[in-house]
């Protein structure tokens, strides 16, 4: 190999490193952020609901049967969704891999004391 080859394979794989490296950084959706960076990624603020019909559809059904059944003294036999809800819980708590909507998730906000994460 030539010396002007090896330069332009430095090269390549320079710029190949950087590609994967903001491919990564784009796709972590478990990186921190704080509000203000979300805000200036084009994001918005979305406070964790895990029982949102997008996120948990069955903890969304289990929360309208558990209102509509209000008094029923076993909730259980009353709404069976309670067990996929339950499941549902344990995969995405505390921060699901998605936003709602359709949105795409950023990061997880780190300046908040409650659940925040950054959907665009």
């Amino acid at each position: 190999m030539t010396k002007k080859q090896m330069i332009l394979l430095g090269i390549f794989l320079l710029f190949l490193g950087i590609g994967f490296t903001i491919s990564y950084l784009r796709s972590d959706s478990s990186r921190k952020i704080t509000f203000e960076e979300c805000e200036k990624a084009g994001g918005t603020a979305w406070l964790v609901d895990l029982y949102h019909q997008d996120i948990c559809p069955a903890c969304a059904e289990y929360r309208a049967c558990e209102e509509k059944n209000r008094g029923v003294s076993d909730i259980r036999e009353a709404c069976p969704h309670v067990l996929p809800c339950t499941e549902c819980l344990n995969r995405n708590s505390p921060y699901p891999d998605r936003c709602p909507g359709g949105l795409q998730k950023i990061g997880e906000i780190s300046d908040a004391a409650i659940w925040f994460q950054c959907c665009k």
